[in-house]
Formats: structure tokens, C-alpha cells, sequence
């Protein structure tokens, strides 16, 4: 299974599918030495394109004035079938 190849996604219908707060986005710079995320808030929403192409590891902000209309899981692991995803959820 992989994510974010880029080719088949429509943005247009990803971004009517996804609803989040567009004030802001988080962005993924890899690991620290410790194994830690290094990530950070930036003002500006998620550039849909770059992200579903692998070019910009992003996150949106899904609380929208206290509520959320998005459930995400978040695969940090390469390698998970479905079956291993859907059992850990």
C-alpha cells in the first residue's frame, strides 16, 4: 500500500473531501538525532498538490473553532497492511 503518489489523486475532489482549518499547516523536516519529529506550525493551508506528490510533507489543522469533521490515522511505518492498520485502530 503507499500513499501519497500524486498521479491519480484530484486535488479538486481531495480538498472538497477534506475539511480543515486553513489558517495554518504543520510541516514534517524528518527526524532528529533522538528520533524525534522535527515539525513546526507555519501560517497558510496545505498545499494539497505538493503533498499527495511526496514534494512537501504537511499536516493540516483539523480543529476548526473546537470541532473536526476529518478523522485521520497518521502512518509513521512503512511496510503496514490494511489488515495491521485497521487492527491497531
Amino acid at each position: 500500500m503507499e500513499a501519497h503518489t500524486g498521479t491519480d489523486v484530484d486535488i479538486r475532489i481531495l480538498s472538497q473531501l477534506i475539511q480543515y482549518n486553513k489558517s495554518k499547516h504543520l510541516i514534517w523536516d524528518g527526524y532528529d538525532a533522538k528520533g524525534k519529529k522535527k515539525q513546526k506550525w507555519i501560517d497558510g493551508a496545505v498545499d494539497l498538490e505538493l503533498h499527495v506528490k511526496g514534494i512537501k510533507k504537511q499536516g493540516g489543522l483539523l480543529n476548526d473553532e473546537g470541532s473536526a469533521k476529518n478523522i485521520v490515522i497518521d502512518i509513521d511505518r512503512r511496510g503496514l497492511t490494511p489488515a495491521q492498520i485497521a487492527a491497531a485502530t
